[in-house]
């Protein structure tokens, strides 16, 4: 029986303790997992980690105190670009499954899990970035690294969150 319990992104939030932090895990195409995690205010995100192990995660989860686990999709390099294309969305969204099945989440604390589909593009990270520069302050949207996009959807999830 896998510790992941899959809920709602207002659940997710709602259902957390207080002073736990949230991992964001983004998959991308070459197979590289890149993590985020947030203050424990869940006001800012920050890079985390990139690894290829999704064994990683699960160590991640228990030694940083995360609460919550949020599986998001990578920024797109501009809006109806062929990056953004229907099969690539497809593939990205089979890998995030398969990690989500397929690993074994047994060692991990029991953490609940959302997961997000929206996708922001770089110029839409970067507007955000420019309006709200205090939250963006380490955070590149032009850097590439799968890290990077992991801070950018969780930034974003936040910013969602609080218009519900």
């Amino acid at each position: 029986m896998s510790a992941l319990r899959l809920v709602s992104p207002q659940k997710l939030l709602n259902g957390l303790n207080p002073l736990r932090s949230i991992l964001c895990v983004v998959a991308k195409e070459n197979g590289q997992l890149g993590t985020a995690i947030s203050d424990q205010y869940w006001a800012s995100a920050s890079p985390f980690l990139n690894t290829e192990n999704p064994q990683d995660i699960a160590a991640w989860i228990r030694q940083h105190n995360i609460g919550g686990v949020v599986f998001a999709l990578p920024q797109t390099v501009q809006p109806n670009s062929r990056s953004n294309s229907h099969d690539q969305r497809r593939q990205l969204l089979e890998l995030r499954e398969k990690i989500l099945s397929e690993q074994s989440w047994e060692e991990a604390e029991q953490v609940s899990v959302c997961t997000v589909d929206h996708q922001l593009d770089r110029e839409a990270a970067a507007q955000a970035a420019r309006e709200e520069a205090e939250l963006w302050d380490d955070v590149d949207p032009n850097d590439p690294s799968a890290s990077t996009d992991a801070a950018i959807a969780l930034k974003h999830f936040f910013v969602q969150q609080r218009h519900y």
